[in-house]
């Protein structure tokens, strides 16, 4: 796999303010909300975040995400794995997991949200291409969902 084969990469404006935005990303209840999710509570640096997804074709799939970075209101970050077989911990003593960041910038009374995943080249070989295009994917229904959401 070639290194453009490990990011993906979104931008977005969307039409509400940063406050707005940070808070859909960074309260676990309104990340659930718009991401589709049951989380078991809030996101706070070097600590994990368990849930279950509720999204059409993943209903009951465990997710768990470790938040890296929290720099309000710029900067959100988290590493999860992605291999629905691994145990979580095993996951990231092992290095498979990806890592997901949310960087926020103020565009009048919008905000400019990038994303970026990294990340899978560390997945097992056979698993890197098929979790990139489902990610690819997955990414870009989430963006909406997120927009829609907020506005």
């Amino acid at each position: 796999m070639t290194d453009l084969a490990d990011t993906i990469e979104r931008e977005l404006r969307i039409a509400a303010p940063v406050d707005k935005v940070w808070t859909a990303l960074t309260d676990y209840k309104e990340f659930g909300a718009w991401f589709r999710c049951d989380l078991d509570g809030p996101f706070v640096p070097g600590e994990v975040t368990r849930g279950v997804m509720r999204y059409d074709g993943t209903p009951g799939k465990a997710i768990y995400m470790r938040t890296e970075e929290l720099e309000a209101p710029r900067r959100f970050s988290f590493t999860w794995p992605l291999d629905e077989d691994l145990p979580f911990e095993d996951a990231h003593a092992d290095g498979r997991t990806t890592k997901v960041t949310f960087e926020l910038e103020p565009d009048g009374d919008a905000t400019v949200l990038r994303l970026v995943e990294i990340g899978f080249e560390s997945l097992p070989e056979g698993t890197r291409l098929p979790h990139f295009r489902r990610n690819q994917k997955g990414w870009t229904a989430q963006m909406e969902n997120l927009t829609a959401h907020v506005t």
